[in-house]
């Protein structure tokens, strides 16, 4: 299977020179050859396919038909496959959320692109089937996209940087969206959009548009158009501190139980009930001890954790995963990555791959870890000599260990060697 390669996606930029002036700052135009996305396999028949195979797997509808309603405002209903084309003659935009999970090219470039911009939230694919002069009203989104357009054209018209730095939410262009988003930030200075000052560009097949987060955007399908919309999802910096604290304090029991119940009659008008208070105050100061005790590195586990594509393949089977003998090949997983964090009341190692879970060592396995990292092929009885001090680990540890990382596809068997 040949699939698109992350840098023919924003070529002829590298993934250093597009984070450094494209990522979250800049719309970028990204032309290519007709037969760019040739090797994702996604054409109508494909759209088609997965929009059917999705309802059978999941038994939910992914398959949406998109239009507005009387006050121009973007109304969406979840639709059958079978109504795919009667729906298409009828004016409807049909948009299939998720489509790499039907389609393994799709999936690929997605996870690709997650670990080669070196992305802490997940990439995922929709897909939208246009007829002719269809398309989205003027609004912006919340998370980086990029536009592959796969069949026909269509004509976008987009501000060329953000309206509003880091949105949390998707914007509309008309009154009511504007008022539900000042309702929630009342002191952001978001005014609505001069359309003379969007550019206007003309997709066509092959073509890439890279829009960040609070770009205003709309469409119309020049003839029948079917496009991608890789989606960078949001991962901030407020949901690693909640994850690393929900970690922390969900061992602890004062943290899981209820809150106080308090009977309403003793609870003072305009003050809180002295047990409350209590309670509060004491979470308050754990919250800041612990916060105090952080330092950049104790959260580095749990940044490597989100920047792990998630497995696409299986694990390693019951064939896999047997005894191992030192004269055993294996090869690394790449990416590789790990750190030392606290495990309970312990520190550890904690090994990332691209796996469900990371892998768990003890701390004092570091050297090893830090040779595997360097090794393309080894042998296990390489692995005995990681370390670091020139001795030799025990053979049931070296055994012990490199069972849990083949079993959580960290390593492989080197087939090539048998």
């Amino acid at each position: 299977m040949t699939v698109m390669s992350p840098d023919a996606l924003i070529h002829p930029l590298g993934v250093r020179e597009f984070l450094a002036g494209s990522w979250e700052r800049r719309a970028t135009y990204l032309p290519g050859p007709p037969d760019r996305f040739a090797g994702l396999g996604v054409d109508r028949r494909a759209f088609a396919a997965a929009a059917a195979s999705s309802y059978l797997r999941s038994g939910t509808a992914r398959l949406k038909a998109q239009y507005f309603d009387a006050e121009g405002r973007h109304r969406e209903i979840g639709v059958p496959a079978a109504q795919i084309d009667d729906l298409y003659a009828a004016g409807m935009t049909l948009c299939l959320s998720r489509i790499d999970d039907d389609v393994a090219p799709v999936a690929v470039l997605a996870a690709q692109v997650k670990d080669a911009l070196g992305l802490a939230g997940n990439v995922f694919c929709n897909a939208y089937l246009s007829p002719p002069g269809r398309g989205f009203g003027l609004h912006f989104d919340s998370q980086s996209v990029f536009i592959l357009q796969i069949e026909g054209a269509k004509e976008w018209r987009y501000s060329e940087t953000p309206a509003h730095d880091a949105p949390v939410e998707n914007v509309l262009a008309e009154p009511r969206s504007f008022a539900e988003f000042h309702a929630e930030n009342p002191t952001a200075p978001l005014a609505m959009p001069d359309p003379a000052s969007l550019v206007h560009r003309r997709l066509e097949p092959g073509d890439v548009l890279y829009l960040p987060p609070g770009c205003w955007h709309q469409t119309v399908a020049d003839g029948p158009s079917l496009s991608l919309s890789l989606t960078c999802a949001l991962r901030n910096f407020t949901e690693l501190i909640s994850d690393r604290l929900f970690r922390v304090f969900r061992a602890r029991a004062d943290w899981r139980r209820n809150l106080p119940a308090v009977p309403p009659a003793d609870i003072p008008a305009g003050a809180l009930p002295d047990t409350v208070e209590r309670f509060f105050a004491a979470r308050l100061a754990e919250l800041r001890a612990e916060v105090d005790a952080l330092d950049p590195r104790r959260l580095a586990n749990q940044w490597l954790a989100y920047l792990t594509p998630s497995r696409r393949d299986p694990p390693a089977g019951p064939e896999d995963v047997q005894a191992i003998a030192p004269t055993d090949r294996f090869r690394v997983r790449r990416p590789l990555r790990f750190a030392i964090d606290s495990d309970g009341a312990d520190e550890a190692l904690f090994v990332h791959a691209p796996a469900v879970d990371a892998v768990v060592l003890p701390a004092d396995t570091l050297p090893f870890v830090r040779e595997l990292a360097a090794r393309e092929v080894f042998t296990a009885a390489d692995a005995a000599g990681w370390t670091g001090d020139g001795e030799l680990f025990a053979w049931d540890d070296v055994r012990d260990a490199l069972l849990a990382l083949l079993g959580a596809g960290v390593i492989i068997r080197d087939r090539a060697a048998s």
